[in-house]
């Protein structure tokens, strides 16, 4: 390549980022207000040290595209997944598993691919196989999630399937990131200074660890001591929560409306796990939720419908009162729910029969939360072929399951 053709290329790829700049700026807007809301800030457990972002520079940005290689188009912007970026810095090392579960069950997010691990020693819940865990030879130490805004936080808007990175780290590993970009040593370390890196991220690996064991300690001396507010492990946040329904119905929660129950539990005046733990597993709340399930759902209650009444039940004065007022609510809920899906399938299937179908799928949808199925109707001049029928059915199950749950057949008819 001509040193004129490159450079004329690295031009018309900084006027491309130049031209991005609003919609960079609007996703900024987005990651930061997903990530200062109270849920993280105030109820996933964790003891947030602070919460910052930023979008890359032109130069950053061409020296990435030219370290990795990409070819100068439009497409090597999108192949740069951290131009937004995004830093969650916490107080202790038991911190990070505990954003994790935010960032995974808030909602707000979809993974992109497997999270980088950079770890000074290993942690239990970091495996190999929700991981890819590394060790930098310079002794940095992070998470680093690819993620992008879910349907429910972007919608319609251009930012929807723009990634960006989330990178998690304690406040030693802040400490040492910061030292390590000042002395300029970010991907590689001169062989004869190596070994004082090494010492350098042992002693704040150690002064990690040191760290955690005195929040431990205090934990367990409030605990003690008796007082009167409960100590932050018995707390309600999304982290116990999560933890509560993995230890009682042996399965993770949907992201999303685990979230939705949390803040409603909130609403409702709860404050530690031990309460919502020693309701669901009252035998007369679970009779009341069963039978309430039962006539209105045709179904037996789930782990979801134990969690979601809680607040309901607590505020009736016996079960009769209890019964009449909840299938109220489920009513409601599930009014909501079906127009709501119908219109979010609707939409889908008019997009897949423009692009993966030709027109074959009509743009109509019947859904019945009741019976848990959706249909799909087609035009009776139809032929496409059943790998492409399923392909499409697939995509609606899944869609359905990621927002509501309760749909468990995708059906398709003729018309």
């Amino acid at each position: 390549m001509k040193a004129e053709e490159f450079s004329l290329q690295q031009v018309d790829l900084r006027r491309l980022f130049a031209g991005r700049q609003e919609l960079y700026a609007k996703l900024q807007a987005h990651v930061m207000h997903e990530l200062q809301s109270p849920l993280l800030l105030h109820y996933s457990g964790a003891n947030i040290y602070r919460v910052c972002s930023r979008i890359k520079t032109a130069e950053s940005l061409l020296n990435k595209i030219n370290r990795n290689g990409y070819p100068h188009t439009a497409q090597a912007l999108d192949l740069i997944t951290d131009i937004v970026g995004a830093r969650i810095v916490c107080m202790f090392q038991d911190d990070l598993e505990k954003i994790h579960n935010y960032l995974c069950y808030c909602g707000s997010f979809v993974l992109c691919s497997e999270p980088e691990a950079y770890l000074w020693e290993s942690l239990p819940w970091v495996t190999s196989e929700e991981f890819v865990v590394e060790k930098k030879a310079s002794g940095y130490g992070a998470i680093h999630y690819i993620v992008s805004l879910s349907e429910a936080v972007a919608g319609k808007r251009e930012i929807a399937n723009i990634k960006f990175e989330i990178q998690v780290r304690t406040l030693m590993q802040e400490s040492w990131a910061a030292l390590e970009h000042t002395l300029g040593y970010k991907n590689t370390v001169p062989e004869r200074i190596r070994g004082y890196f090494d010492s350098a991220a042992e002693l704040l690996g150690v002064l990690d660890k040191a760290f955690q064991r005195i929040k431990i300690q205090k934990d367990q001396l409030s605990g003690e001591a008796g007082q009167c507010l409960p100590n932050r492990g018995e707390l309600l946040t999304l982290f116990t929560l999560k933890n509560l329904y993995f230890n009682c119905f042996g399965e993770n929660p949907p992201p999303g409306q685990i979230t939705e129950i949390l803040m409603g539990l909130i609403a409702d005046g709860y404050q530690t796990i031990s309460e919502v733990d020693r309701l669901i597993k009252d035998e007369t709340y679970k009779s009341v939720i069963q039978d309430v399930c039962r006539r209105m759902l045709k179904r037996d209650a789930c782990p979801l419908d134990l969690l979601r009444w809680l607040g309901a039940y607590r505020r009736c004065n016996d079960q009769d009162h209890a019964k009449q007022t909840i299938a109220q609510r489920m009513r409601e809920l599930r009014e909501y729910q079906e127009k709501h899906t119908q219109e979010m399938l609707t939409e889908m299937l008019s997009k897949l029969g423009e692009e993966a179908l030709a027109g074959e799928v009509r743009n109509a949808a019947q859904v019945s939360l009741k019976e848990r199925r959706v249909l799909i109707c087609l035009n009776g001049e139809a032929e496409t072929e059943t790998a492409q029928l399923q392909a499409c059915a697939d995509k609606l199950l899944h869609a359905s399951r990621q927002l509501f749950g309760p749909i468990t057949q995708v059906e398709i008819v003729g018309s």
